[in-house]
């Protein structure tokens, strides 16, 4: 950084310290600066010693324009000494970039651009290299895509080179800074069959930059609850024969919605045994808080799962210590003497 000196002479109040753009030039103790005296007129100083001294040259309005709703003039050093830059929106709404080869005693436009519409999502933007003759221009886009919903950004730059004679190329990037992990579908979703008649499905939260609020199931496309789920689970019970298809949709914050997961099928081959066999099953109490009792005929065994389906533990007793697990939900698949199986969700509180 530089200090600028008074000496007699106040500088910011002749450039307007506000609207002053300042640039370290190719000498040791170069400076440009670009301002304007009122909203019109454009003002260049010059120094070659840190403003100890330093000249003030006027611009004619045709190279550099006061402040316009995109912006104030800029300043740029070139890449031989005594060569300067500026930049300035113009009325019209063109961008326009003008060289100074003499220390900005006599300027001509490199650069004029296309018209650009005020609240438009695209200007450009200059850049000087070291080199002679070699600039940028840089242009940002923001586009909006709808499935999956969400901006990025994509920036273009191009490559000029004899002082803006030559177009040399143009390189796009797509930048995804809010893109592409906004809206992700889950990818990963699983189905375990837990007994003749019901189903587990389980995925993980997808990757975001929006928080997940919640994910809707549906059974051979059709919803199977209005009601988003919070957790990353579903059980789906007492299912009659046949052929099932699955797939989840995650709803985000900003109304953004994922695309479909991946689709999970099963076949249900015996079907839902009579609602009376199921209702002999009973599980005590629920929320769980130390210890549950199953009360059920022929009574062999139960499985305990956690919610994402992975087995906890197997026991023969009717009565299961649970004070050990987090609170959460589990599953708890109990099985009779001929091996059929009625699966309950419990809840475990802390």
């Amino acid at each position: 950084m530089f200090k600028s000196l008074d000496y007699g002479l106040n500088f910011s109040s002749m450039i307007g310290a506000e609207n002053r753009r300042t640039e370290l030039g190719f000498g040791d103790e170069e400076v440009f600066s670009v301002g304007t005296i009122n909203p019109y007129v454009g003002l260049l100083t010059y120094s070659i010693d840190y403003y100890r001294t330093y000249t003030q040259i006027p611009i004619d309005s045709q190279f550099m324009f006061g402040q316009t709703s995109q912006g104030f003039p800029d300043v740029y050093r070139g890449g031989l000494p005594g060569e300067v830059y500026v930049s300035s929106w113009f009325p019209d709404n063109r961008y326009r970039v003008s060289l100074s080869a003499d220390t900005g005693h006599t300027f001509h436009h490199v650069y004029v651009s296309e018209v650009y519409l005020p609240g438009g999502n695209t200007y450009p933007f200059f850049m000087s290299d070291r080199e002679p003759g070699v600039f940028y221009i840089l242009k940002t886009y923001q586009i909006e895509d709808f499935n999956p919903w969400g901006h990025h950004t994509k920036v273009c730059i191009e490559y000029y080179r004899d002082y803006g004679e030559t177009l040399v190329d143009i390189y796009c990037h797509d930048l995804h800074k809010d893109y592409g992990k906004t809206c992700e579908a889950v990818n990963d979703l699983v189905l375990e069959k837990i007994d003749n008649n019901s189903i587990l499905l389980t995925w993980g939260e997808p990757e975001s930059s929006l928080p997940v609020r919640g994910y809707q199931v549906f059974r051979n496309e059709e919803l199977l609850s209005e009601e988003l789920a919070t957790h990353t689970y579903y059980l789906d019970e007492n299912l009659p024969e046949g052929n099932y298809e699955y797939y989840v949709v995650a709803y985000y914050d900003m109304d953004c919605i994922s695309d479909s997961s991946n689709n999970v099928k099963v076949e249900i081959e015996v079907g839902i045994r009579e609602n009376e066999e199921k209702e002999k099953v009973m599980i005590y109490p629920n929320p769980a808080f130390s210890t549950v009792t199953i009360e059920a005929n022929n009574f062999n065994k139960v499985e305990i799962y956690n919610a994402v389906g992975q087995l906890l533990k197997t026991a023969s007793a009717k009565v299961v210590d649970v004070s050990a697990y987090n609170s959460g939900i589990y599953f708890f698949k109990v099985f009779d003497t001929d091996n059929n199986a009625v699966v309950r969700r419990i809840t475990v509180a802390r």
